[in-house]
């Protein structure tokens, strides 16, 4: 009877085994190496990120691969041309967000629109007669769009999405954090002396990415009527005493306070979920 207890405890301590032998397995299996970098000529996409005037890394992203490479750009070096050899990270992605600034999106509009009209025009003016002296043509209806002269546009930082609500963010510096909800937009807005002030719009929460700090949307609603357009003046500038745990309590709205009077506090309640630093902001 006893050697029948024995095979029985060998055969249960076998299957424990193997079953360890594939959990390992699948575990390594899952375990991901960083990619082959996205060389300068191979890229679909260059985003050159701009931190207070400075342009201290270039993101180079292929969209087939879906890998975003990080290169530390070189002093002296053409930032649009650069073939730096200083491979920072490489990412695999899910989605990849480029922080650009409303302005230009507005001026993209604008040029569609602009196009769109020039094309309308031109096909009334060949479908009219010799005797319709007066068609309007092309250059009648809408001038042509306006070039690009600002050297930041383009994008000034990167969003990427790793999946499992997992992000990267690559500006200022690099970093991983974990967000509360799914991420569905991501505007960077270029303030005063070429200073960029990210922001990633979620479901339910919208994040601050230079201050590593999220605010739910319904209090940036509270808050700011024009909350989409530039949060930051929420985290700022508003009375969020309400929502931070021992603070006095009032009544919540947009009353204007000194700078700084809740960020700290703030920040320090509603810090980045798994926040983790990966590469320190460059000064030389």
């Amino acid at each position: 009877m006893s050697g029948v207890v024995a095979l029985v405890a060998l055969a249960a301590a076998g299957a424990v085994g193997i079953r360890r032998l594939i959990q390992l397995k699948r575990r390594a299996s899952t375990t991901t190496t960083e990619p082959d970098p996205v060389t300068p000529e191979a890229a679909d996409r260059s985003v050159v990120i701009v931190d207070n005037g400075a342009r201290p890394f270039v993101v180079r992203l292929s969209y087939k691969r879906r890998v975003a490479t990080v290169y530390r750009t070189l002093w002296g070096e053409d930032i649009w041309t650069c073939t730096s050899s200083e491979v920072l990270r490489s990412f695999r992605y899910r989605r990849a967000f480029v922080g650009v600034d409303p302005s230009e999106h507005k001026m993209d509009a604008d040029a569609k629109q602009a196009k769109k009209k020039r094309n309308t025009a031109t096909t009334a003016a060949a479908d009219a007669t010799a005797t319709d002296a007066a068609a309007p043509t092309a250059s009648d209806v809408a001038a042509p769009a306006a070039p690009r002269k600002l050297w930041w546009f383009g994008g000034t930082s990167v969003l990427l999405d790793l999946g499992r609500r997992r992000y990267v963010y690559i500006g200022w510096v690099i970093y991983t954090f974990t967000a509360y909800d799914d991420i569905v937009d991501y505007v960077g807005t270029m303030g005063n002396s070429h200073v960029t002030y990210p922001f990633a719009v979620g479901k339910k929460n919208t994040y601050m990415m230079i201050e590593t700090t999220y605010i739910p949307n319904h209090i940036l609603r509270t808050c700011s009527a024009n909350w989409l357009e530039d949060p930051y003046y929420v985290l700022y500038e508003s009375d969020l005493s309400p929502w931070i745990p021992g603070m006095d309590s009032k009544e919540p709205g947009d009353k204007p306070k000194p700078p700084g009077t809740h960020l700290r506090p703030w920040v320090k309640n509603f810090p980045l979920k798994d926040y983790a630093l990966l590469v320190d902001r460059q000064w030389d």
